[in-house]
């Protein structure tokens, strides 16, 4: 036996002891009827894994951390475990194949079959206003009130009608792409090495090109391996980041509704931003007027103050441009420097004009999102300069009140969980009279619970589904890989097809948002950790990389689908093009293996 070649296991050794049926003793019905069986008990541990996370969104503080980082690691364990189940097996030679198939049927079904269903699912009309991702835009602009109306039921048609899709999908689209290039770590040795020694094959693994293929490749595989593991780990810091550093669309659609409920002012929400610049500051009265005067100048001058002034602005500005323009024209301005109080709301009404002349500095006849900032951060400079030393400190008082109600509901620490109280309609029946403490406790517990049962039951059932898989591929006389490509995902990604329908059906960019963000960072989990054990497993084993044919496909269909997502307007056209890209991908791997001679 030439060197580096595993040894022959007889397949039969395999079964002794084990509870399940040995799928060579199976007729091709009777094998079918396994794989129906074996898929609903995977189907069954995926939905286990869904309902396990879904109480974890209902956990404050856990859900954005839930829905970007657990979720897509939740979704791709399935196909992750079939991957180590085929590489620890045995008989793992002939079954990388099928690896390879369910690793990647998995990412091409979340990209095409799952992806055209969102579309589908949460398909509304493009043509009206809807919500913009960002806070507020470097030219001024912020998103309006109209945009966060809920779109009615539309007409179908494949370019006016789809889901608008938040900019950071676009954002993790592109992080998929990045981590597809990690097929090309086993995929440019594999063809440089084939080129050399072409004689190699899936069939002939014993051969000396195969051989020899072997051990060129082998150090790329391990290298491979290490480099999945590492920007596993980047994209998860990544997603943290951005969990820290998003504006929160639900925040905002509360933090307009608590002004408008008078629960907060401007005057609260600037004092908010002084005291929690300042948190030295723990009462006005110790604040004498020369502090007060250096305060002054730090309000203007500091940057922190202007950008956290900024992100308490923005619903404020939603809330006075009741015309929704994207600007505060001269009756809503009145309205500003009235709520801002002081000597402003004294003003006559040529004053008032005057005044907002001099705000207006681009003089385009409305104040937007930046000049309302400096006008607000002028109006600051004042409160803090005049307030401290009036003798009647009632006003401020009040105000000061008011910014600590603002500090605690706003800043999206001490008031997450007031703004994100768990919906009791959602929280099973036996936990909804519970304290909120001893609920979100209970939650957690249930929570875990669910996914180690769910993962034990996927650990239990991949082998042999694995093995059921191979064996229909040999009595077929089809290649493993495209059996387990075909079948394999349907009962692995169930959680993603379950999350994908739950937040399409919602109808509104936030949900369907969500829900391409879980399908995109199920697809980097695939190509990180799925491909990471895929690599490891052909390196352990000194296999040599013949899927050339299968990675082409896979890259194709994730740049495609990588580039479509950067689009925010997902029509029901793209969703007709994403959908042949399931069989054009298995296409591409027929043409590449029987045409054009690539393994």
């Amino acid at each position: 036996m030439p060197p580096g070649v595993p040894a022959v296991v007889d397949p039969a050794s395999v079964w002794v002891g084990s509870p399940f049926v040995d799928p060579r003793e199976l007729s091709l019905p009777q094998l079918g009827l396994f794989l129906w069986i074996y898929g609903q008990a995977l189907y069954y541990a995926a939905g286990v894994l869904k309902e396990g996370t879904d109480l974890l969104l209902l956990i404050p503080g856990f859900s954005k951390l839930t829905a970007s980082m657990v979720m897509p690691i939740i979704g791709a364990v399935p196909s992750a475990m079939m991957v180590v189940a085929c590489s620890t097996s045995p008989t793992a030679d002939s079954q990388m194949g099928v690896a390879m198939g369910v690793l990647s049927g998995s990412i091409v079904v979340l990209l095409t079959v799952t992806w055209a269903l969102s579309i589908l699912i949460g398909r509304v009309e493009l043509d009206r206003p809807r919500l913009d991702s960002s806070a507020f835009r470097s030219n001024g602009s912020v998103p309006t009130k109209s945009s966060l109306v809920k779109i009615r039921q539309p007409k179908f048609s494949f370019s006016k009608t789809g889901v608008q899709i938040l900019p950071m999908v676009s954002k993790n689209a592109v992080l998929m792409l990045g981590t597809a290039a990690l097929f090309l770590v086993g995929q440019v040795p594999a063809a440089l090495a084939k080129s050399r020694w072409p004689e190699c094959h899936i069939e002939a693994l014993d051969s000396s090109d195969c051989n020899a293929q072997r051990k060129y490749v082998h150090g790329y595989m391990l290298v491979g391996a290490v480099m999945c593991g590492l920007i596993f780990l980047v994209y998860h810091l990544v997603q943290y980041r951005a969990i820290a550093g998003t504006s929160n669309l639900h925040m905002l659609e509360m933090q307009v509704h608590l002004i408008q409920e008078g629960v907060v002012t401007l005057r609260g929400a600037l004092q908010s931003v002084f005291l929690l610049r300042f948190p030295e500051i723990k009462s006005i009265n110790d604040v004498t007027s020369d502090q007060a005067k250096d305060y002054a100048e730090l309000v203007v001058k500091d940057q922190e103050v202007r950008k956290q002034l900024q992100d308490v602005l923005c619903p404020f500005f939603m809330y006075y441009d009741a015309n929704h323009s994207n600007g505060i024209d001269t009756t809503e301005f009145y309205q500003v420097v009235k709520d801002l109080g002081g000597e402003g709301s004294q003003l006559s009404e040529k004053q008032l004009d005057a005044l907002f002349r001099q705000c207006d500095k681009d003089e385009s006849e409305n104040i937007d999102f930046q000049e309302f900032t400096d006008m607000t951060l002028a109006s600051l400079k004042m409160m803090v300069l005049k307030d401290p030393v009036q003798e009647q400190s009632s006003v401020w008082n009040q105000d000061q009140q008011q910014a600590r109600t603002f500090r605690k509901m706003f800043s999206g620490k001490n008031g997450e969980l007031e703004l994100e109280e768990i919906d009791d309609e959602d929280v099973p029946e036996d936990l909804v009279d519970l304290s909120a403490s001893d609920k979100q406790l209970r939650l957690k517990m249930r929570a875990a619970r669910k996914l180690a049962f769910g993962a034990l039951m996927v650990v239990i059932f991949t082998e042999p589904i694995v093995d059921v898989l191979q064996e229909i591929g040999m009595q077929l006389g089809v290649a493993p890989f495209y059996v387990s490509f075909i079948a394999a995902p349907f009962a692995c990604n169930a959680p993603d097809f379950v999350a994908a329908y739950a937040y399409s059906i919602k109808k509104n960019s936030r949900s369907s948002s969500v829900a391409f963000m879980a399908l995109v960072g199920s697809v980097c989990m695939c190509n990180t950790m799925g491909l990471g054990i895929f690599y490891w497993s052909l390196y352990s084993k000194t296999q040599p990389y013949t899927f050339q044919a299968e990675s082409l496909a896979v890259l194709f269909v994730q740049v495609v689908v990588g580039f479509l997502a950067c689009n925010e307007r997902q029509t029901m056209g793209h969703a007709v093009v994403v959908t042949l890209l399931y069989p054009t991908c298995l296409a591409i791997v027929w043409v590449l293996e029987n045409k054009v001679g690539i393994d």
